[in-house]
């Protein structure tokens, strides 16, 4: 049995400010506030929504979430522009920043390298 992520969702403090930072990092766009709070991204594959924190909550420690941005050092130079963090590490698979945007949500960026393990 083999399943296939559907739909992910990045829980943040201020759905609006979270808005306005990957917006403009990456250029989305989102649905209308939904009754919960929350927002869907469009044009994401697979979809994607950004969803207010439980009351009381801070965002996780670390997530595991990675995009690929069409330009990994532009992504770095915006998010860091627009006040999150962005520190490269590591990897064996390719090329990874750890990132943070403003409200210190975590997200990382990927581009594949070569993966041998065949």
């Amino acid at each position: 049995m083999g399943a296939q992520l559907s739909y992910w969702v990045l829980e943040v403090k201020d759905v609006e400010r979270a808005v306005e930072f990957f917006g403009g990092v990456f250029g989305w766009t989102f649905s209308r506030p939904r009754p919960s709070g929350g927002r869907r991204i469009w044009a994401t594959q697979p979809w994607g929504g950004l969803a207010p924190l439980p009351p009381g909550t801070e965002p996780p420690d670390r997530v595991v979430i990675e995009l690929i941005p069409d330009d990994l050092e532009a992504a770095v130079r915006e998010i860091r522009a627009r006040g999150g963090t962005a520190e490269p590490v590591n990897s064996p698979f390719g090329q990874v920043v750890t990132c943070s945007d403003d409200q210190g949500t975590h997200f990382a960026l990927f581009i594949p390298g070569f993966d041998d393990d065949d």
